[in-house]
């Protein structure tokens, strides 16, 4: 192998690994806006979330929904992504509950009776 030959592969190799590189600041840049639209969502409306999910939801959890799915870990944490098809379904559907009946009963309550339908 020639000099200029080592040299462009070890120019190749180098260019491999920033493109590596780049690739995992994209995905934890992706991880941090997650988080970011996790935590402006208040936690017992992501609870309601939860709830409503796990009694409305009749889908095949292997292929049918994507609910589990939705999840990405950062640090060791689980956060759900808002944004997916499930997750963002349900989340309108606590909205609407919690904008027709946020005067009359709070989050906590309604937790308790979409529980209660189970």
């Amino acid at each position: 192998m020639s000099k200029f030959d080592y040299e462009i592969s070890q120019l190749n190799d180098q260019i491999k690994e920033l493109e590596k590189k780049k690739q995992i600041a994209e995905e934890k840049e992706v991880l941090l806006r997650m988080k970011a639209v996790n935590d402006s969502i208040p936690y017992d409306v992501q609870r309601l979330v939860e709830h409503l999910h796990s009694v409305q939801c009749n889908s095949n959890h292997t292929d049918g929904c994507s609910w589990f799915y939705e999840f990405k870990s950062l640090d060791g944490v689980d956060i759900a992504n808002w944004n997916g098809w499930a997750h963002k379904r349900y989340l309108e559907k606590a909205k609407k509950l919690i904008s027709q009946f946020s005067s009359k009963i709070d989050t906590n309550t309604m937790i308790e009776i979409v529980s209660a339908l189970k």
